[in-house]
């Protein structure tokens, strides 16, 4: 996924570019995609969390107070292939981000649709993992589930689909671009070391590899 590419995408989420303030702005009445999907989508390319994490990501691993997102598990396949939360692989793959404001943002506006919707189903709705990311009734999303739906609001934005684990490739681009230090990407990303990361992102990482996923003010400059 492009840089172009993805600010279509964050466009149609309501994250847009603002010259006033030089930085990303949410704006709610922009959105036009569900509004799960548009969190979906902005959770993926400004946070750079796997697939699996992204959907085992808890609301109270969220902390808005001082803007952090939490990484402690993942939704994976179980016994009889029924989806469990698992704990992650590696310690490093335990992490806490900082959050750009446009994505705190986001985050927020879709927390209230969710109760909303909790609220209208009462005790049909299952809260018990209380996933961000979740299905009409609160259960956990399959892949198969995310990527079709993900893919519908590509082709109709940018005519194209993608595999999920490409929003991560398009974090790590974007970061590079901003002048971003190959460690702390390779920390944001939850990769072991920053070897790893360069042999992963290679293709994407440019010659000079902000410190954090809060650093979205300078906008990518693209050739």
């Amino acid at each position: 996924m492009t840089v172009e590419q993805a600010e279509t995408m964050l466009a149609a989420a309501g994250v847009v570019w603002d010259e006033t303030a030089s930085d990303y702005v949410f704006h709610p009445e922009r959105v036009t995609m569900p509004p799960m999907w548009a969190a979906y989508t902005v959770a993926a390319i400004m946070l750079g969390f796997r697939p699996g994490e992204l959907a085992g990501l808890q609301w109270r691993f969220i902390d808005f107070g001082v803007a952090t997102a939490s990484m402690r598990h993942a939704i994976k396949v179980g016994a009889g292939g029924r989806l469990v939360l698992a704990e992650l692989k590696t310690k490093q793959s335990k992490r806490t981000l900082g959050m750009h404001p446009a994505v705190a943002a986001v985050l927020k506006w879709w927390r209230a649709a969710q109760a909303e919707d909790r609220l209208a189903l009462g005790a049909a709705y299952d809260a018990s993992l209380a996933l961000v990311f979740a299905d009409r009734v609160g259960r956990p999303l399959r892949r198969g589930t995310i990527r079709p739906a993900f893919n519908r609001e590509c082709l109709k934005l940018i005519g194209e689909t993608f595999q999920l684990r490409e929003t991560r490739h398009t974090f790590v681009s974007l970061l590079s671009h901003r002048g971003t230090s190959i460690e702390a990407i390779s920390a944001a990303v939850g990769h072991k070391n920053s070897e790893i990361t360069r042999k992963v992102y290679l293709h994407v990482l440019g010659d000079v590899v902000t410190t954090t996923a809060t650093d979205w003010s300078r906008r990518t400059q693209t050739a």
